[in-house]
């Protein structure tokens, strides 16, 4: 049976972050506010849960690197949830993270933390190719160049709630042939850093979506091949690429 890679890629495009684990509790007026951070590991390419717990208010957010984080309500409404990811390619170091919380707009609870990102080893492949597959013709180049216009305007767009539910899940039962984050060379001469997961399928099976969300992209690409992109909300995005067959449609 013929098979076939299928790329998965979870991409949190806000901004490239990360912090080292904390507990913080603090007692106000309003209230105890509680604020927790649940990650894998401390390192580049990873990404960071921060939840709150507090008293009502009308809106908070966390601000990494110049770039702000939206707070949305978790589904059983017991506490408000913010997502940040780490790039493969930010700086090693200690950075600062301010988390608001706002009850008016002349009210409000602000608490500062550092954050430290730590560097991580990833493998060098490489990988002998066909030389059209590294030097592309002049209308490939073209049509790649409109494709990455049209994935950055879709990466721009930003869902204020999230549209996730329950937990994330693989797509599928399959090996992992390929893992983010590894430096690919190509005939010695082009290098790239993969940004998703291999997984190996036969030809024709069924993917699932990782999660719930709105499909914002369902077509053929001219690097990845049948390509569906689905929106979580806040700033979370999950690819699927190389589709033998695309089914889902956009909007959906």
């Amino acid at each position: 049976m013929r098979r076939i890679s299928i790329v998965i890629i979870i991409v949190i495009v806000l901004c490239p972050s990360f912090l080292d684990a904390f507990s913080l509790r603090a007692y106000t007026d309003e209230g105890s506010i509680v604020i927790n951070s649940e990650y894998r590991n401390l390192s580049q390419g990873e990404a960071i849960k921060i939840s709150l717990k507090a008293p009502p208010f009308s809106r908070a957010e966390a601000r990494f690197m110049g770039k702000e984080f939206a707070f949305v309500s978790s589904q059983d409404g017991s506490r408000s949830f913010s997502l940040i990811g780490l790039g493969h390619n930010i700086e090693p170091g200690i950075y600062d993270l301010a988390i608001r919380v706002e009850y008016t707009e002349e009210k409000h609870r602000d608490f500062f933390l550092r954050l430290l990102v730590s560097e991580k080893k990833f493998p060098v492949e490489r990988i002998t190719v066909k030389r059209s597959y590294v030097h592309f013709s002049p209308e490939s180049r073209e049509r790649m160049k409109k494709e990455r216009v049209l994935l950055k305007e879709i990466y721009k767009r930003y869902t204020k709630r999230w549209l996730g539910s329950g937990e994330f899940t693989l797509p599928l039962k399959g090996k992992i042939t390929g893992s983010f984050g590894n430096k690919r060379v190509f005939n010695d001469e082009v290098c790239s850093q993969h940004r998703g997961i291999d997984m190996r399928s036969p030809a024709g099976k069924r993917i699932g979506a990782t999660n719930a969300g709105r499909v914002v992209l369902a077509r053929n690409l001219y690097l990845s091949g049948g390509t569906v992109i689905i929106d979580h909300g806040i700033g979370l995005f999950s690819q699927y690429l190389h589709l033998s067959r695309i089914t889902a449609k956009e909007g959906e």
